[in-house]
């Protein structure tokens, strides 16, 4: 255990509304169970060497990982035990070389893909070896095209989206790798919004290693889950208690004068920005939580698969969540310098 797992209360309630009508009141409440809070416990390895943007991490199976930097263009493989730090690619356009350092994702056993719609160009990996580079001339790279994954399984699948039906709608798109065909199996709500990153709250969506897709839903907040049959889990409300919008947040989020005149919201939404879902390989999936100008520590609730929160975890200010390993999170924590070092961290503590 990390030492500092807590109860809020025995009982929370959530105020439901019908959206988009006006309310003096709440139409009916729901009790929801107490959070439980915890932190990660300390790091067992960590990197000696800085970072300046990382956006993801794969564990091999000889416990090195991959990581990818597309501030500084790189991807590498790194080693805890030896600190050594390699490149395993390089820009350009030739085989095995990329244009942009995308995210690269788990496919399981050591296998690994990094997906760049933007440059059409594919690279699969086995360990830290480029082993095949698709190109725009591969029939399932010209079917995905330019956008941009949210997710790939161990099935040979690609999550991604495309306009929807409505300006506020986005329709989930799963593609078959191998088959270079695609199916629509979702939808997401993008409400237009004129407010800054940090507050503009919209659904998101991930598609996990095992086929499973977790939807972050808005009103109300909750995450819903699509099996790999395609038949769905529809999840509870998770717990929100109403964060105030003061005047400090406003001064920090509206510091740019094209928010001058906005409507404020009084609260914060309870997930907000750019941030994507983090699905671990147990089955559970992290979400961000919005960060209030008074808070001290950055949130995630942990959600299982069958909707309900497990737990939110609490970090301090200066360090997120990058991934996760078969029985292992890794974090990021930021110096002085604004310099990124990865550290690994056991999972799954509070369950001990």
């Amino acid at each position: 255990m990390s030492g500092t797992r807590a109860a809020a209360c025995s009982i929370m309630l959530v105020i439901v509304q019908v959206p988009g009508q006006a309310s003096a009141g709440p139409l009916y409440t729901q009790a929801l169970p107490a959070v439980q809070y915890d932190t990660l416990p300390s790091p067992d390895a960590a990197l000696s060497r800085g970072f300046t943007a990382l956006t993801s991490v794969v564990e091999l199976s000889d416990g090195r990982i991959l990581l990818s930097d597309p501030r500084e263009q790189s991807i590498v493989v790194a080693d805890f035990a030896t600190q050594g730090v390699e490149a395993v690619s390089r820009t350009g356009g030739g085989p095995g070389e990329y244009r942009i350092a995308m995210p690269i994702r788990a496919l399981g056993r050591s296998r690994a893909i990094m997906v760049d719609g933007l440059s059409r160009r594919w690279l699969l990996f086995e360990g830290s070896d480029v082993t095949q580079t698709l190109t725009s001339s591969h029939s399932a790279v010209q079917e995905f095209g330019n956008r941009f994954p949210y997710g790939v399984d161990s099935l040979g699948h690609i999550l991604t989206t495309e306009p929807g039906p409505r300006a506020d709608s986005a329709r989930l798109v799963l593609y078959s790798r191998g088959e270079a065909s695609s199916q629509i199996v979702g939808a997401l709500y993008l409400p237009d919004s004129e407010l800054p990153g940090g507050l503009a709250s919209y659904e998101k969506a991930f598609l996990a290693i095992d086929g499973w897709i977790a939807v972050l839903r808005i009103e109300p907040y909750r995450v819903d889950w699509r099996r790999p049959d395609g038949t769905w889990i529809r999840g509870s409300p998770l717990p929100h208690p109403p964060d105030p919008l003061d005047r400090a947040d406003r001064e920090r989020l509206g510091q740019n004068s094209r928010y001058e005149g906005i409507n404020w919201p009084e609260h914060w939404p309870p997930s907000a920005g750019g941030y994507q879902l983090l699905p671990s390989l147990d089955g559970s999936v992290l979400i961000r939580r919005s960060r209030p100008t008074r808070e001290t520590v950055v949130r995630y609730d942990v959600v299982d698969r069958n909707g309900n929160l497990e737990v939110q975890l609490q970090l301090p200010l200066n360090q997120h969540i990058l991934g996760f390993g078969r029985e292992t999170v890794y974090s990021v924590a930021r110096d002085e310098f604004d310099l990124q070092y990865v550290r690994r961290h056991r999972w799954r503590t509070w369950q001990e």
